[in-house]
């Protein structure tokens, strides 16, 4: 079996408060090979971390007016895949398997709830990429993080060379499901207001 031994975390984030910081416990307490998008790898790169463009790992930069950026067959497949299945496969294919996700979104709830504000401006709030990224995460059980306040809980846990691992995913999960379903909640509010 081919073995796919780098440990890879995923960063793409709106809110970079702290980011570098967690990137950098990510790197000194995980030994994790960080890959990021656009702003974020810009940020990252600017404090002096080393960053992997996830541009080079789809072989391609951001399309549509920024719309398109981390949804790939890559991330997907790196996100979704079982470590122990799939990494034969994965390395067939020249996948990394990534071992944790942190995304938050766009500001929705404050541009749901601006009047001053078209439609078209709240829709372009509405994240896609970054809740998708989480649920795959989720489902697969990687170490997710979609709140600013979750990172340095997880970098200590990581620091703490991570106790009660079942129990600490799953209330990860519980944290990007709920998280997304809140989310989501405020465009649905918005639309029904637009009824």
């Amino acid at each position: 079996m081919k073995e796919l031994r780098k440990k890879y975390a995923l960063l793409s984030v709106y809110n970079k408060d702290g980011i570098v910081e967690f990137a950098q416990d990510l790197i000194k307490w995980g030994d994790y090979n960080i890959l990021s998008s656009g702003g974020t790898a810009k940020h990252l790169e600017d404090a002096g971390v080393l960053v992997t463009d996830i541009a080079d790992l789809v072989k391609g930069s951001a399309i549509l007016d920024h719309r398109v950026v981390t949804i790939s067959r890559e991330i997907a497949g790196g996100l979704l895949a079982d470590r122990i299945k799939h990494l034969d496969e994965m390395a067939d294919l020249g996948f990394v398997y990534i071992d944790l996700v942190c995304f938050d979104f766009y500001p929705l709830a404050s541009a749901a709830a601006d009047e001053s504000l078209s439609k078209e401006e709240v829709v372009n709030k509405i994240d896609i990429g970054g809740p998708m990224n989480t649920l795959a995460g989720a489902k697969s059980g990687r170490i997710i993080v979609c709140n600013v306040e979750d990172r340095e809980k997880v970098a200590d846990w990581i620091m703490e060379k991570e106790p009660n691992r079942e129990v600490f995913i799953d209330w990860l999960r519980y944290r990007a499901f709920s998280t997304i379903s809140e989310y989501y909640g405020h465009a649905a509010k918005y639309f029904e207001r637009k009824k």
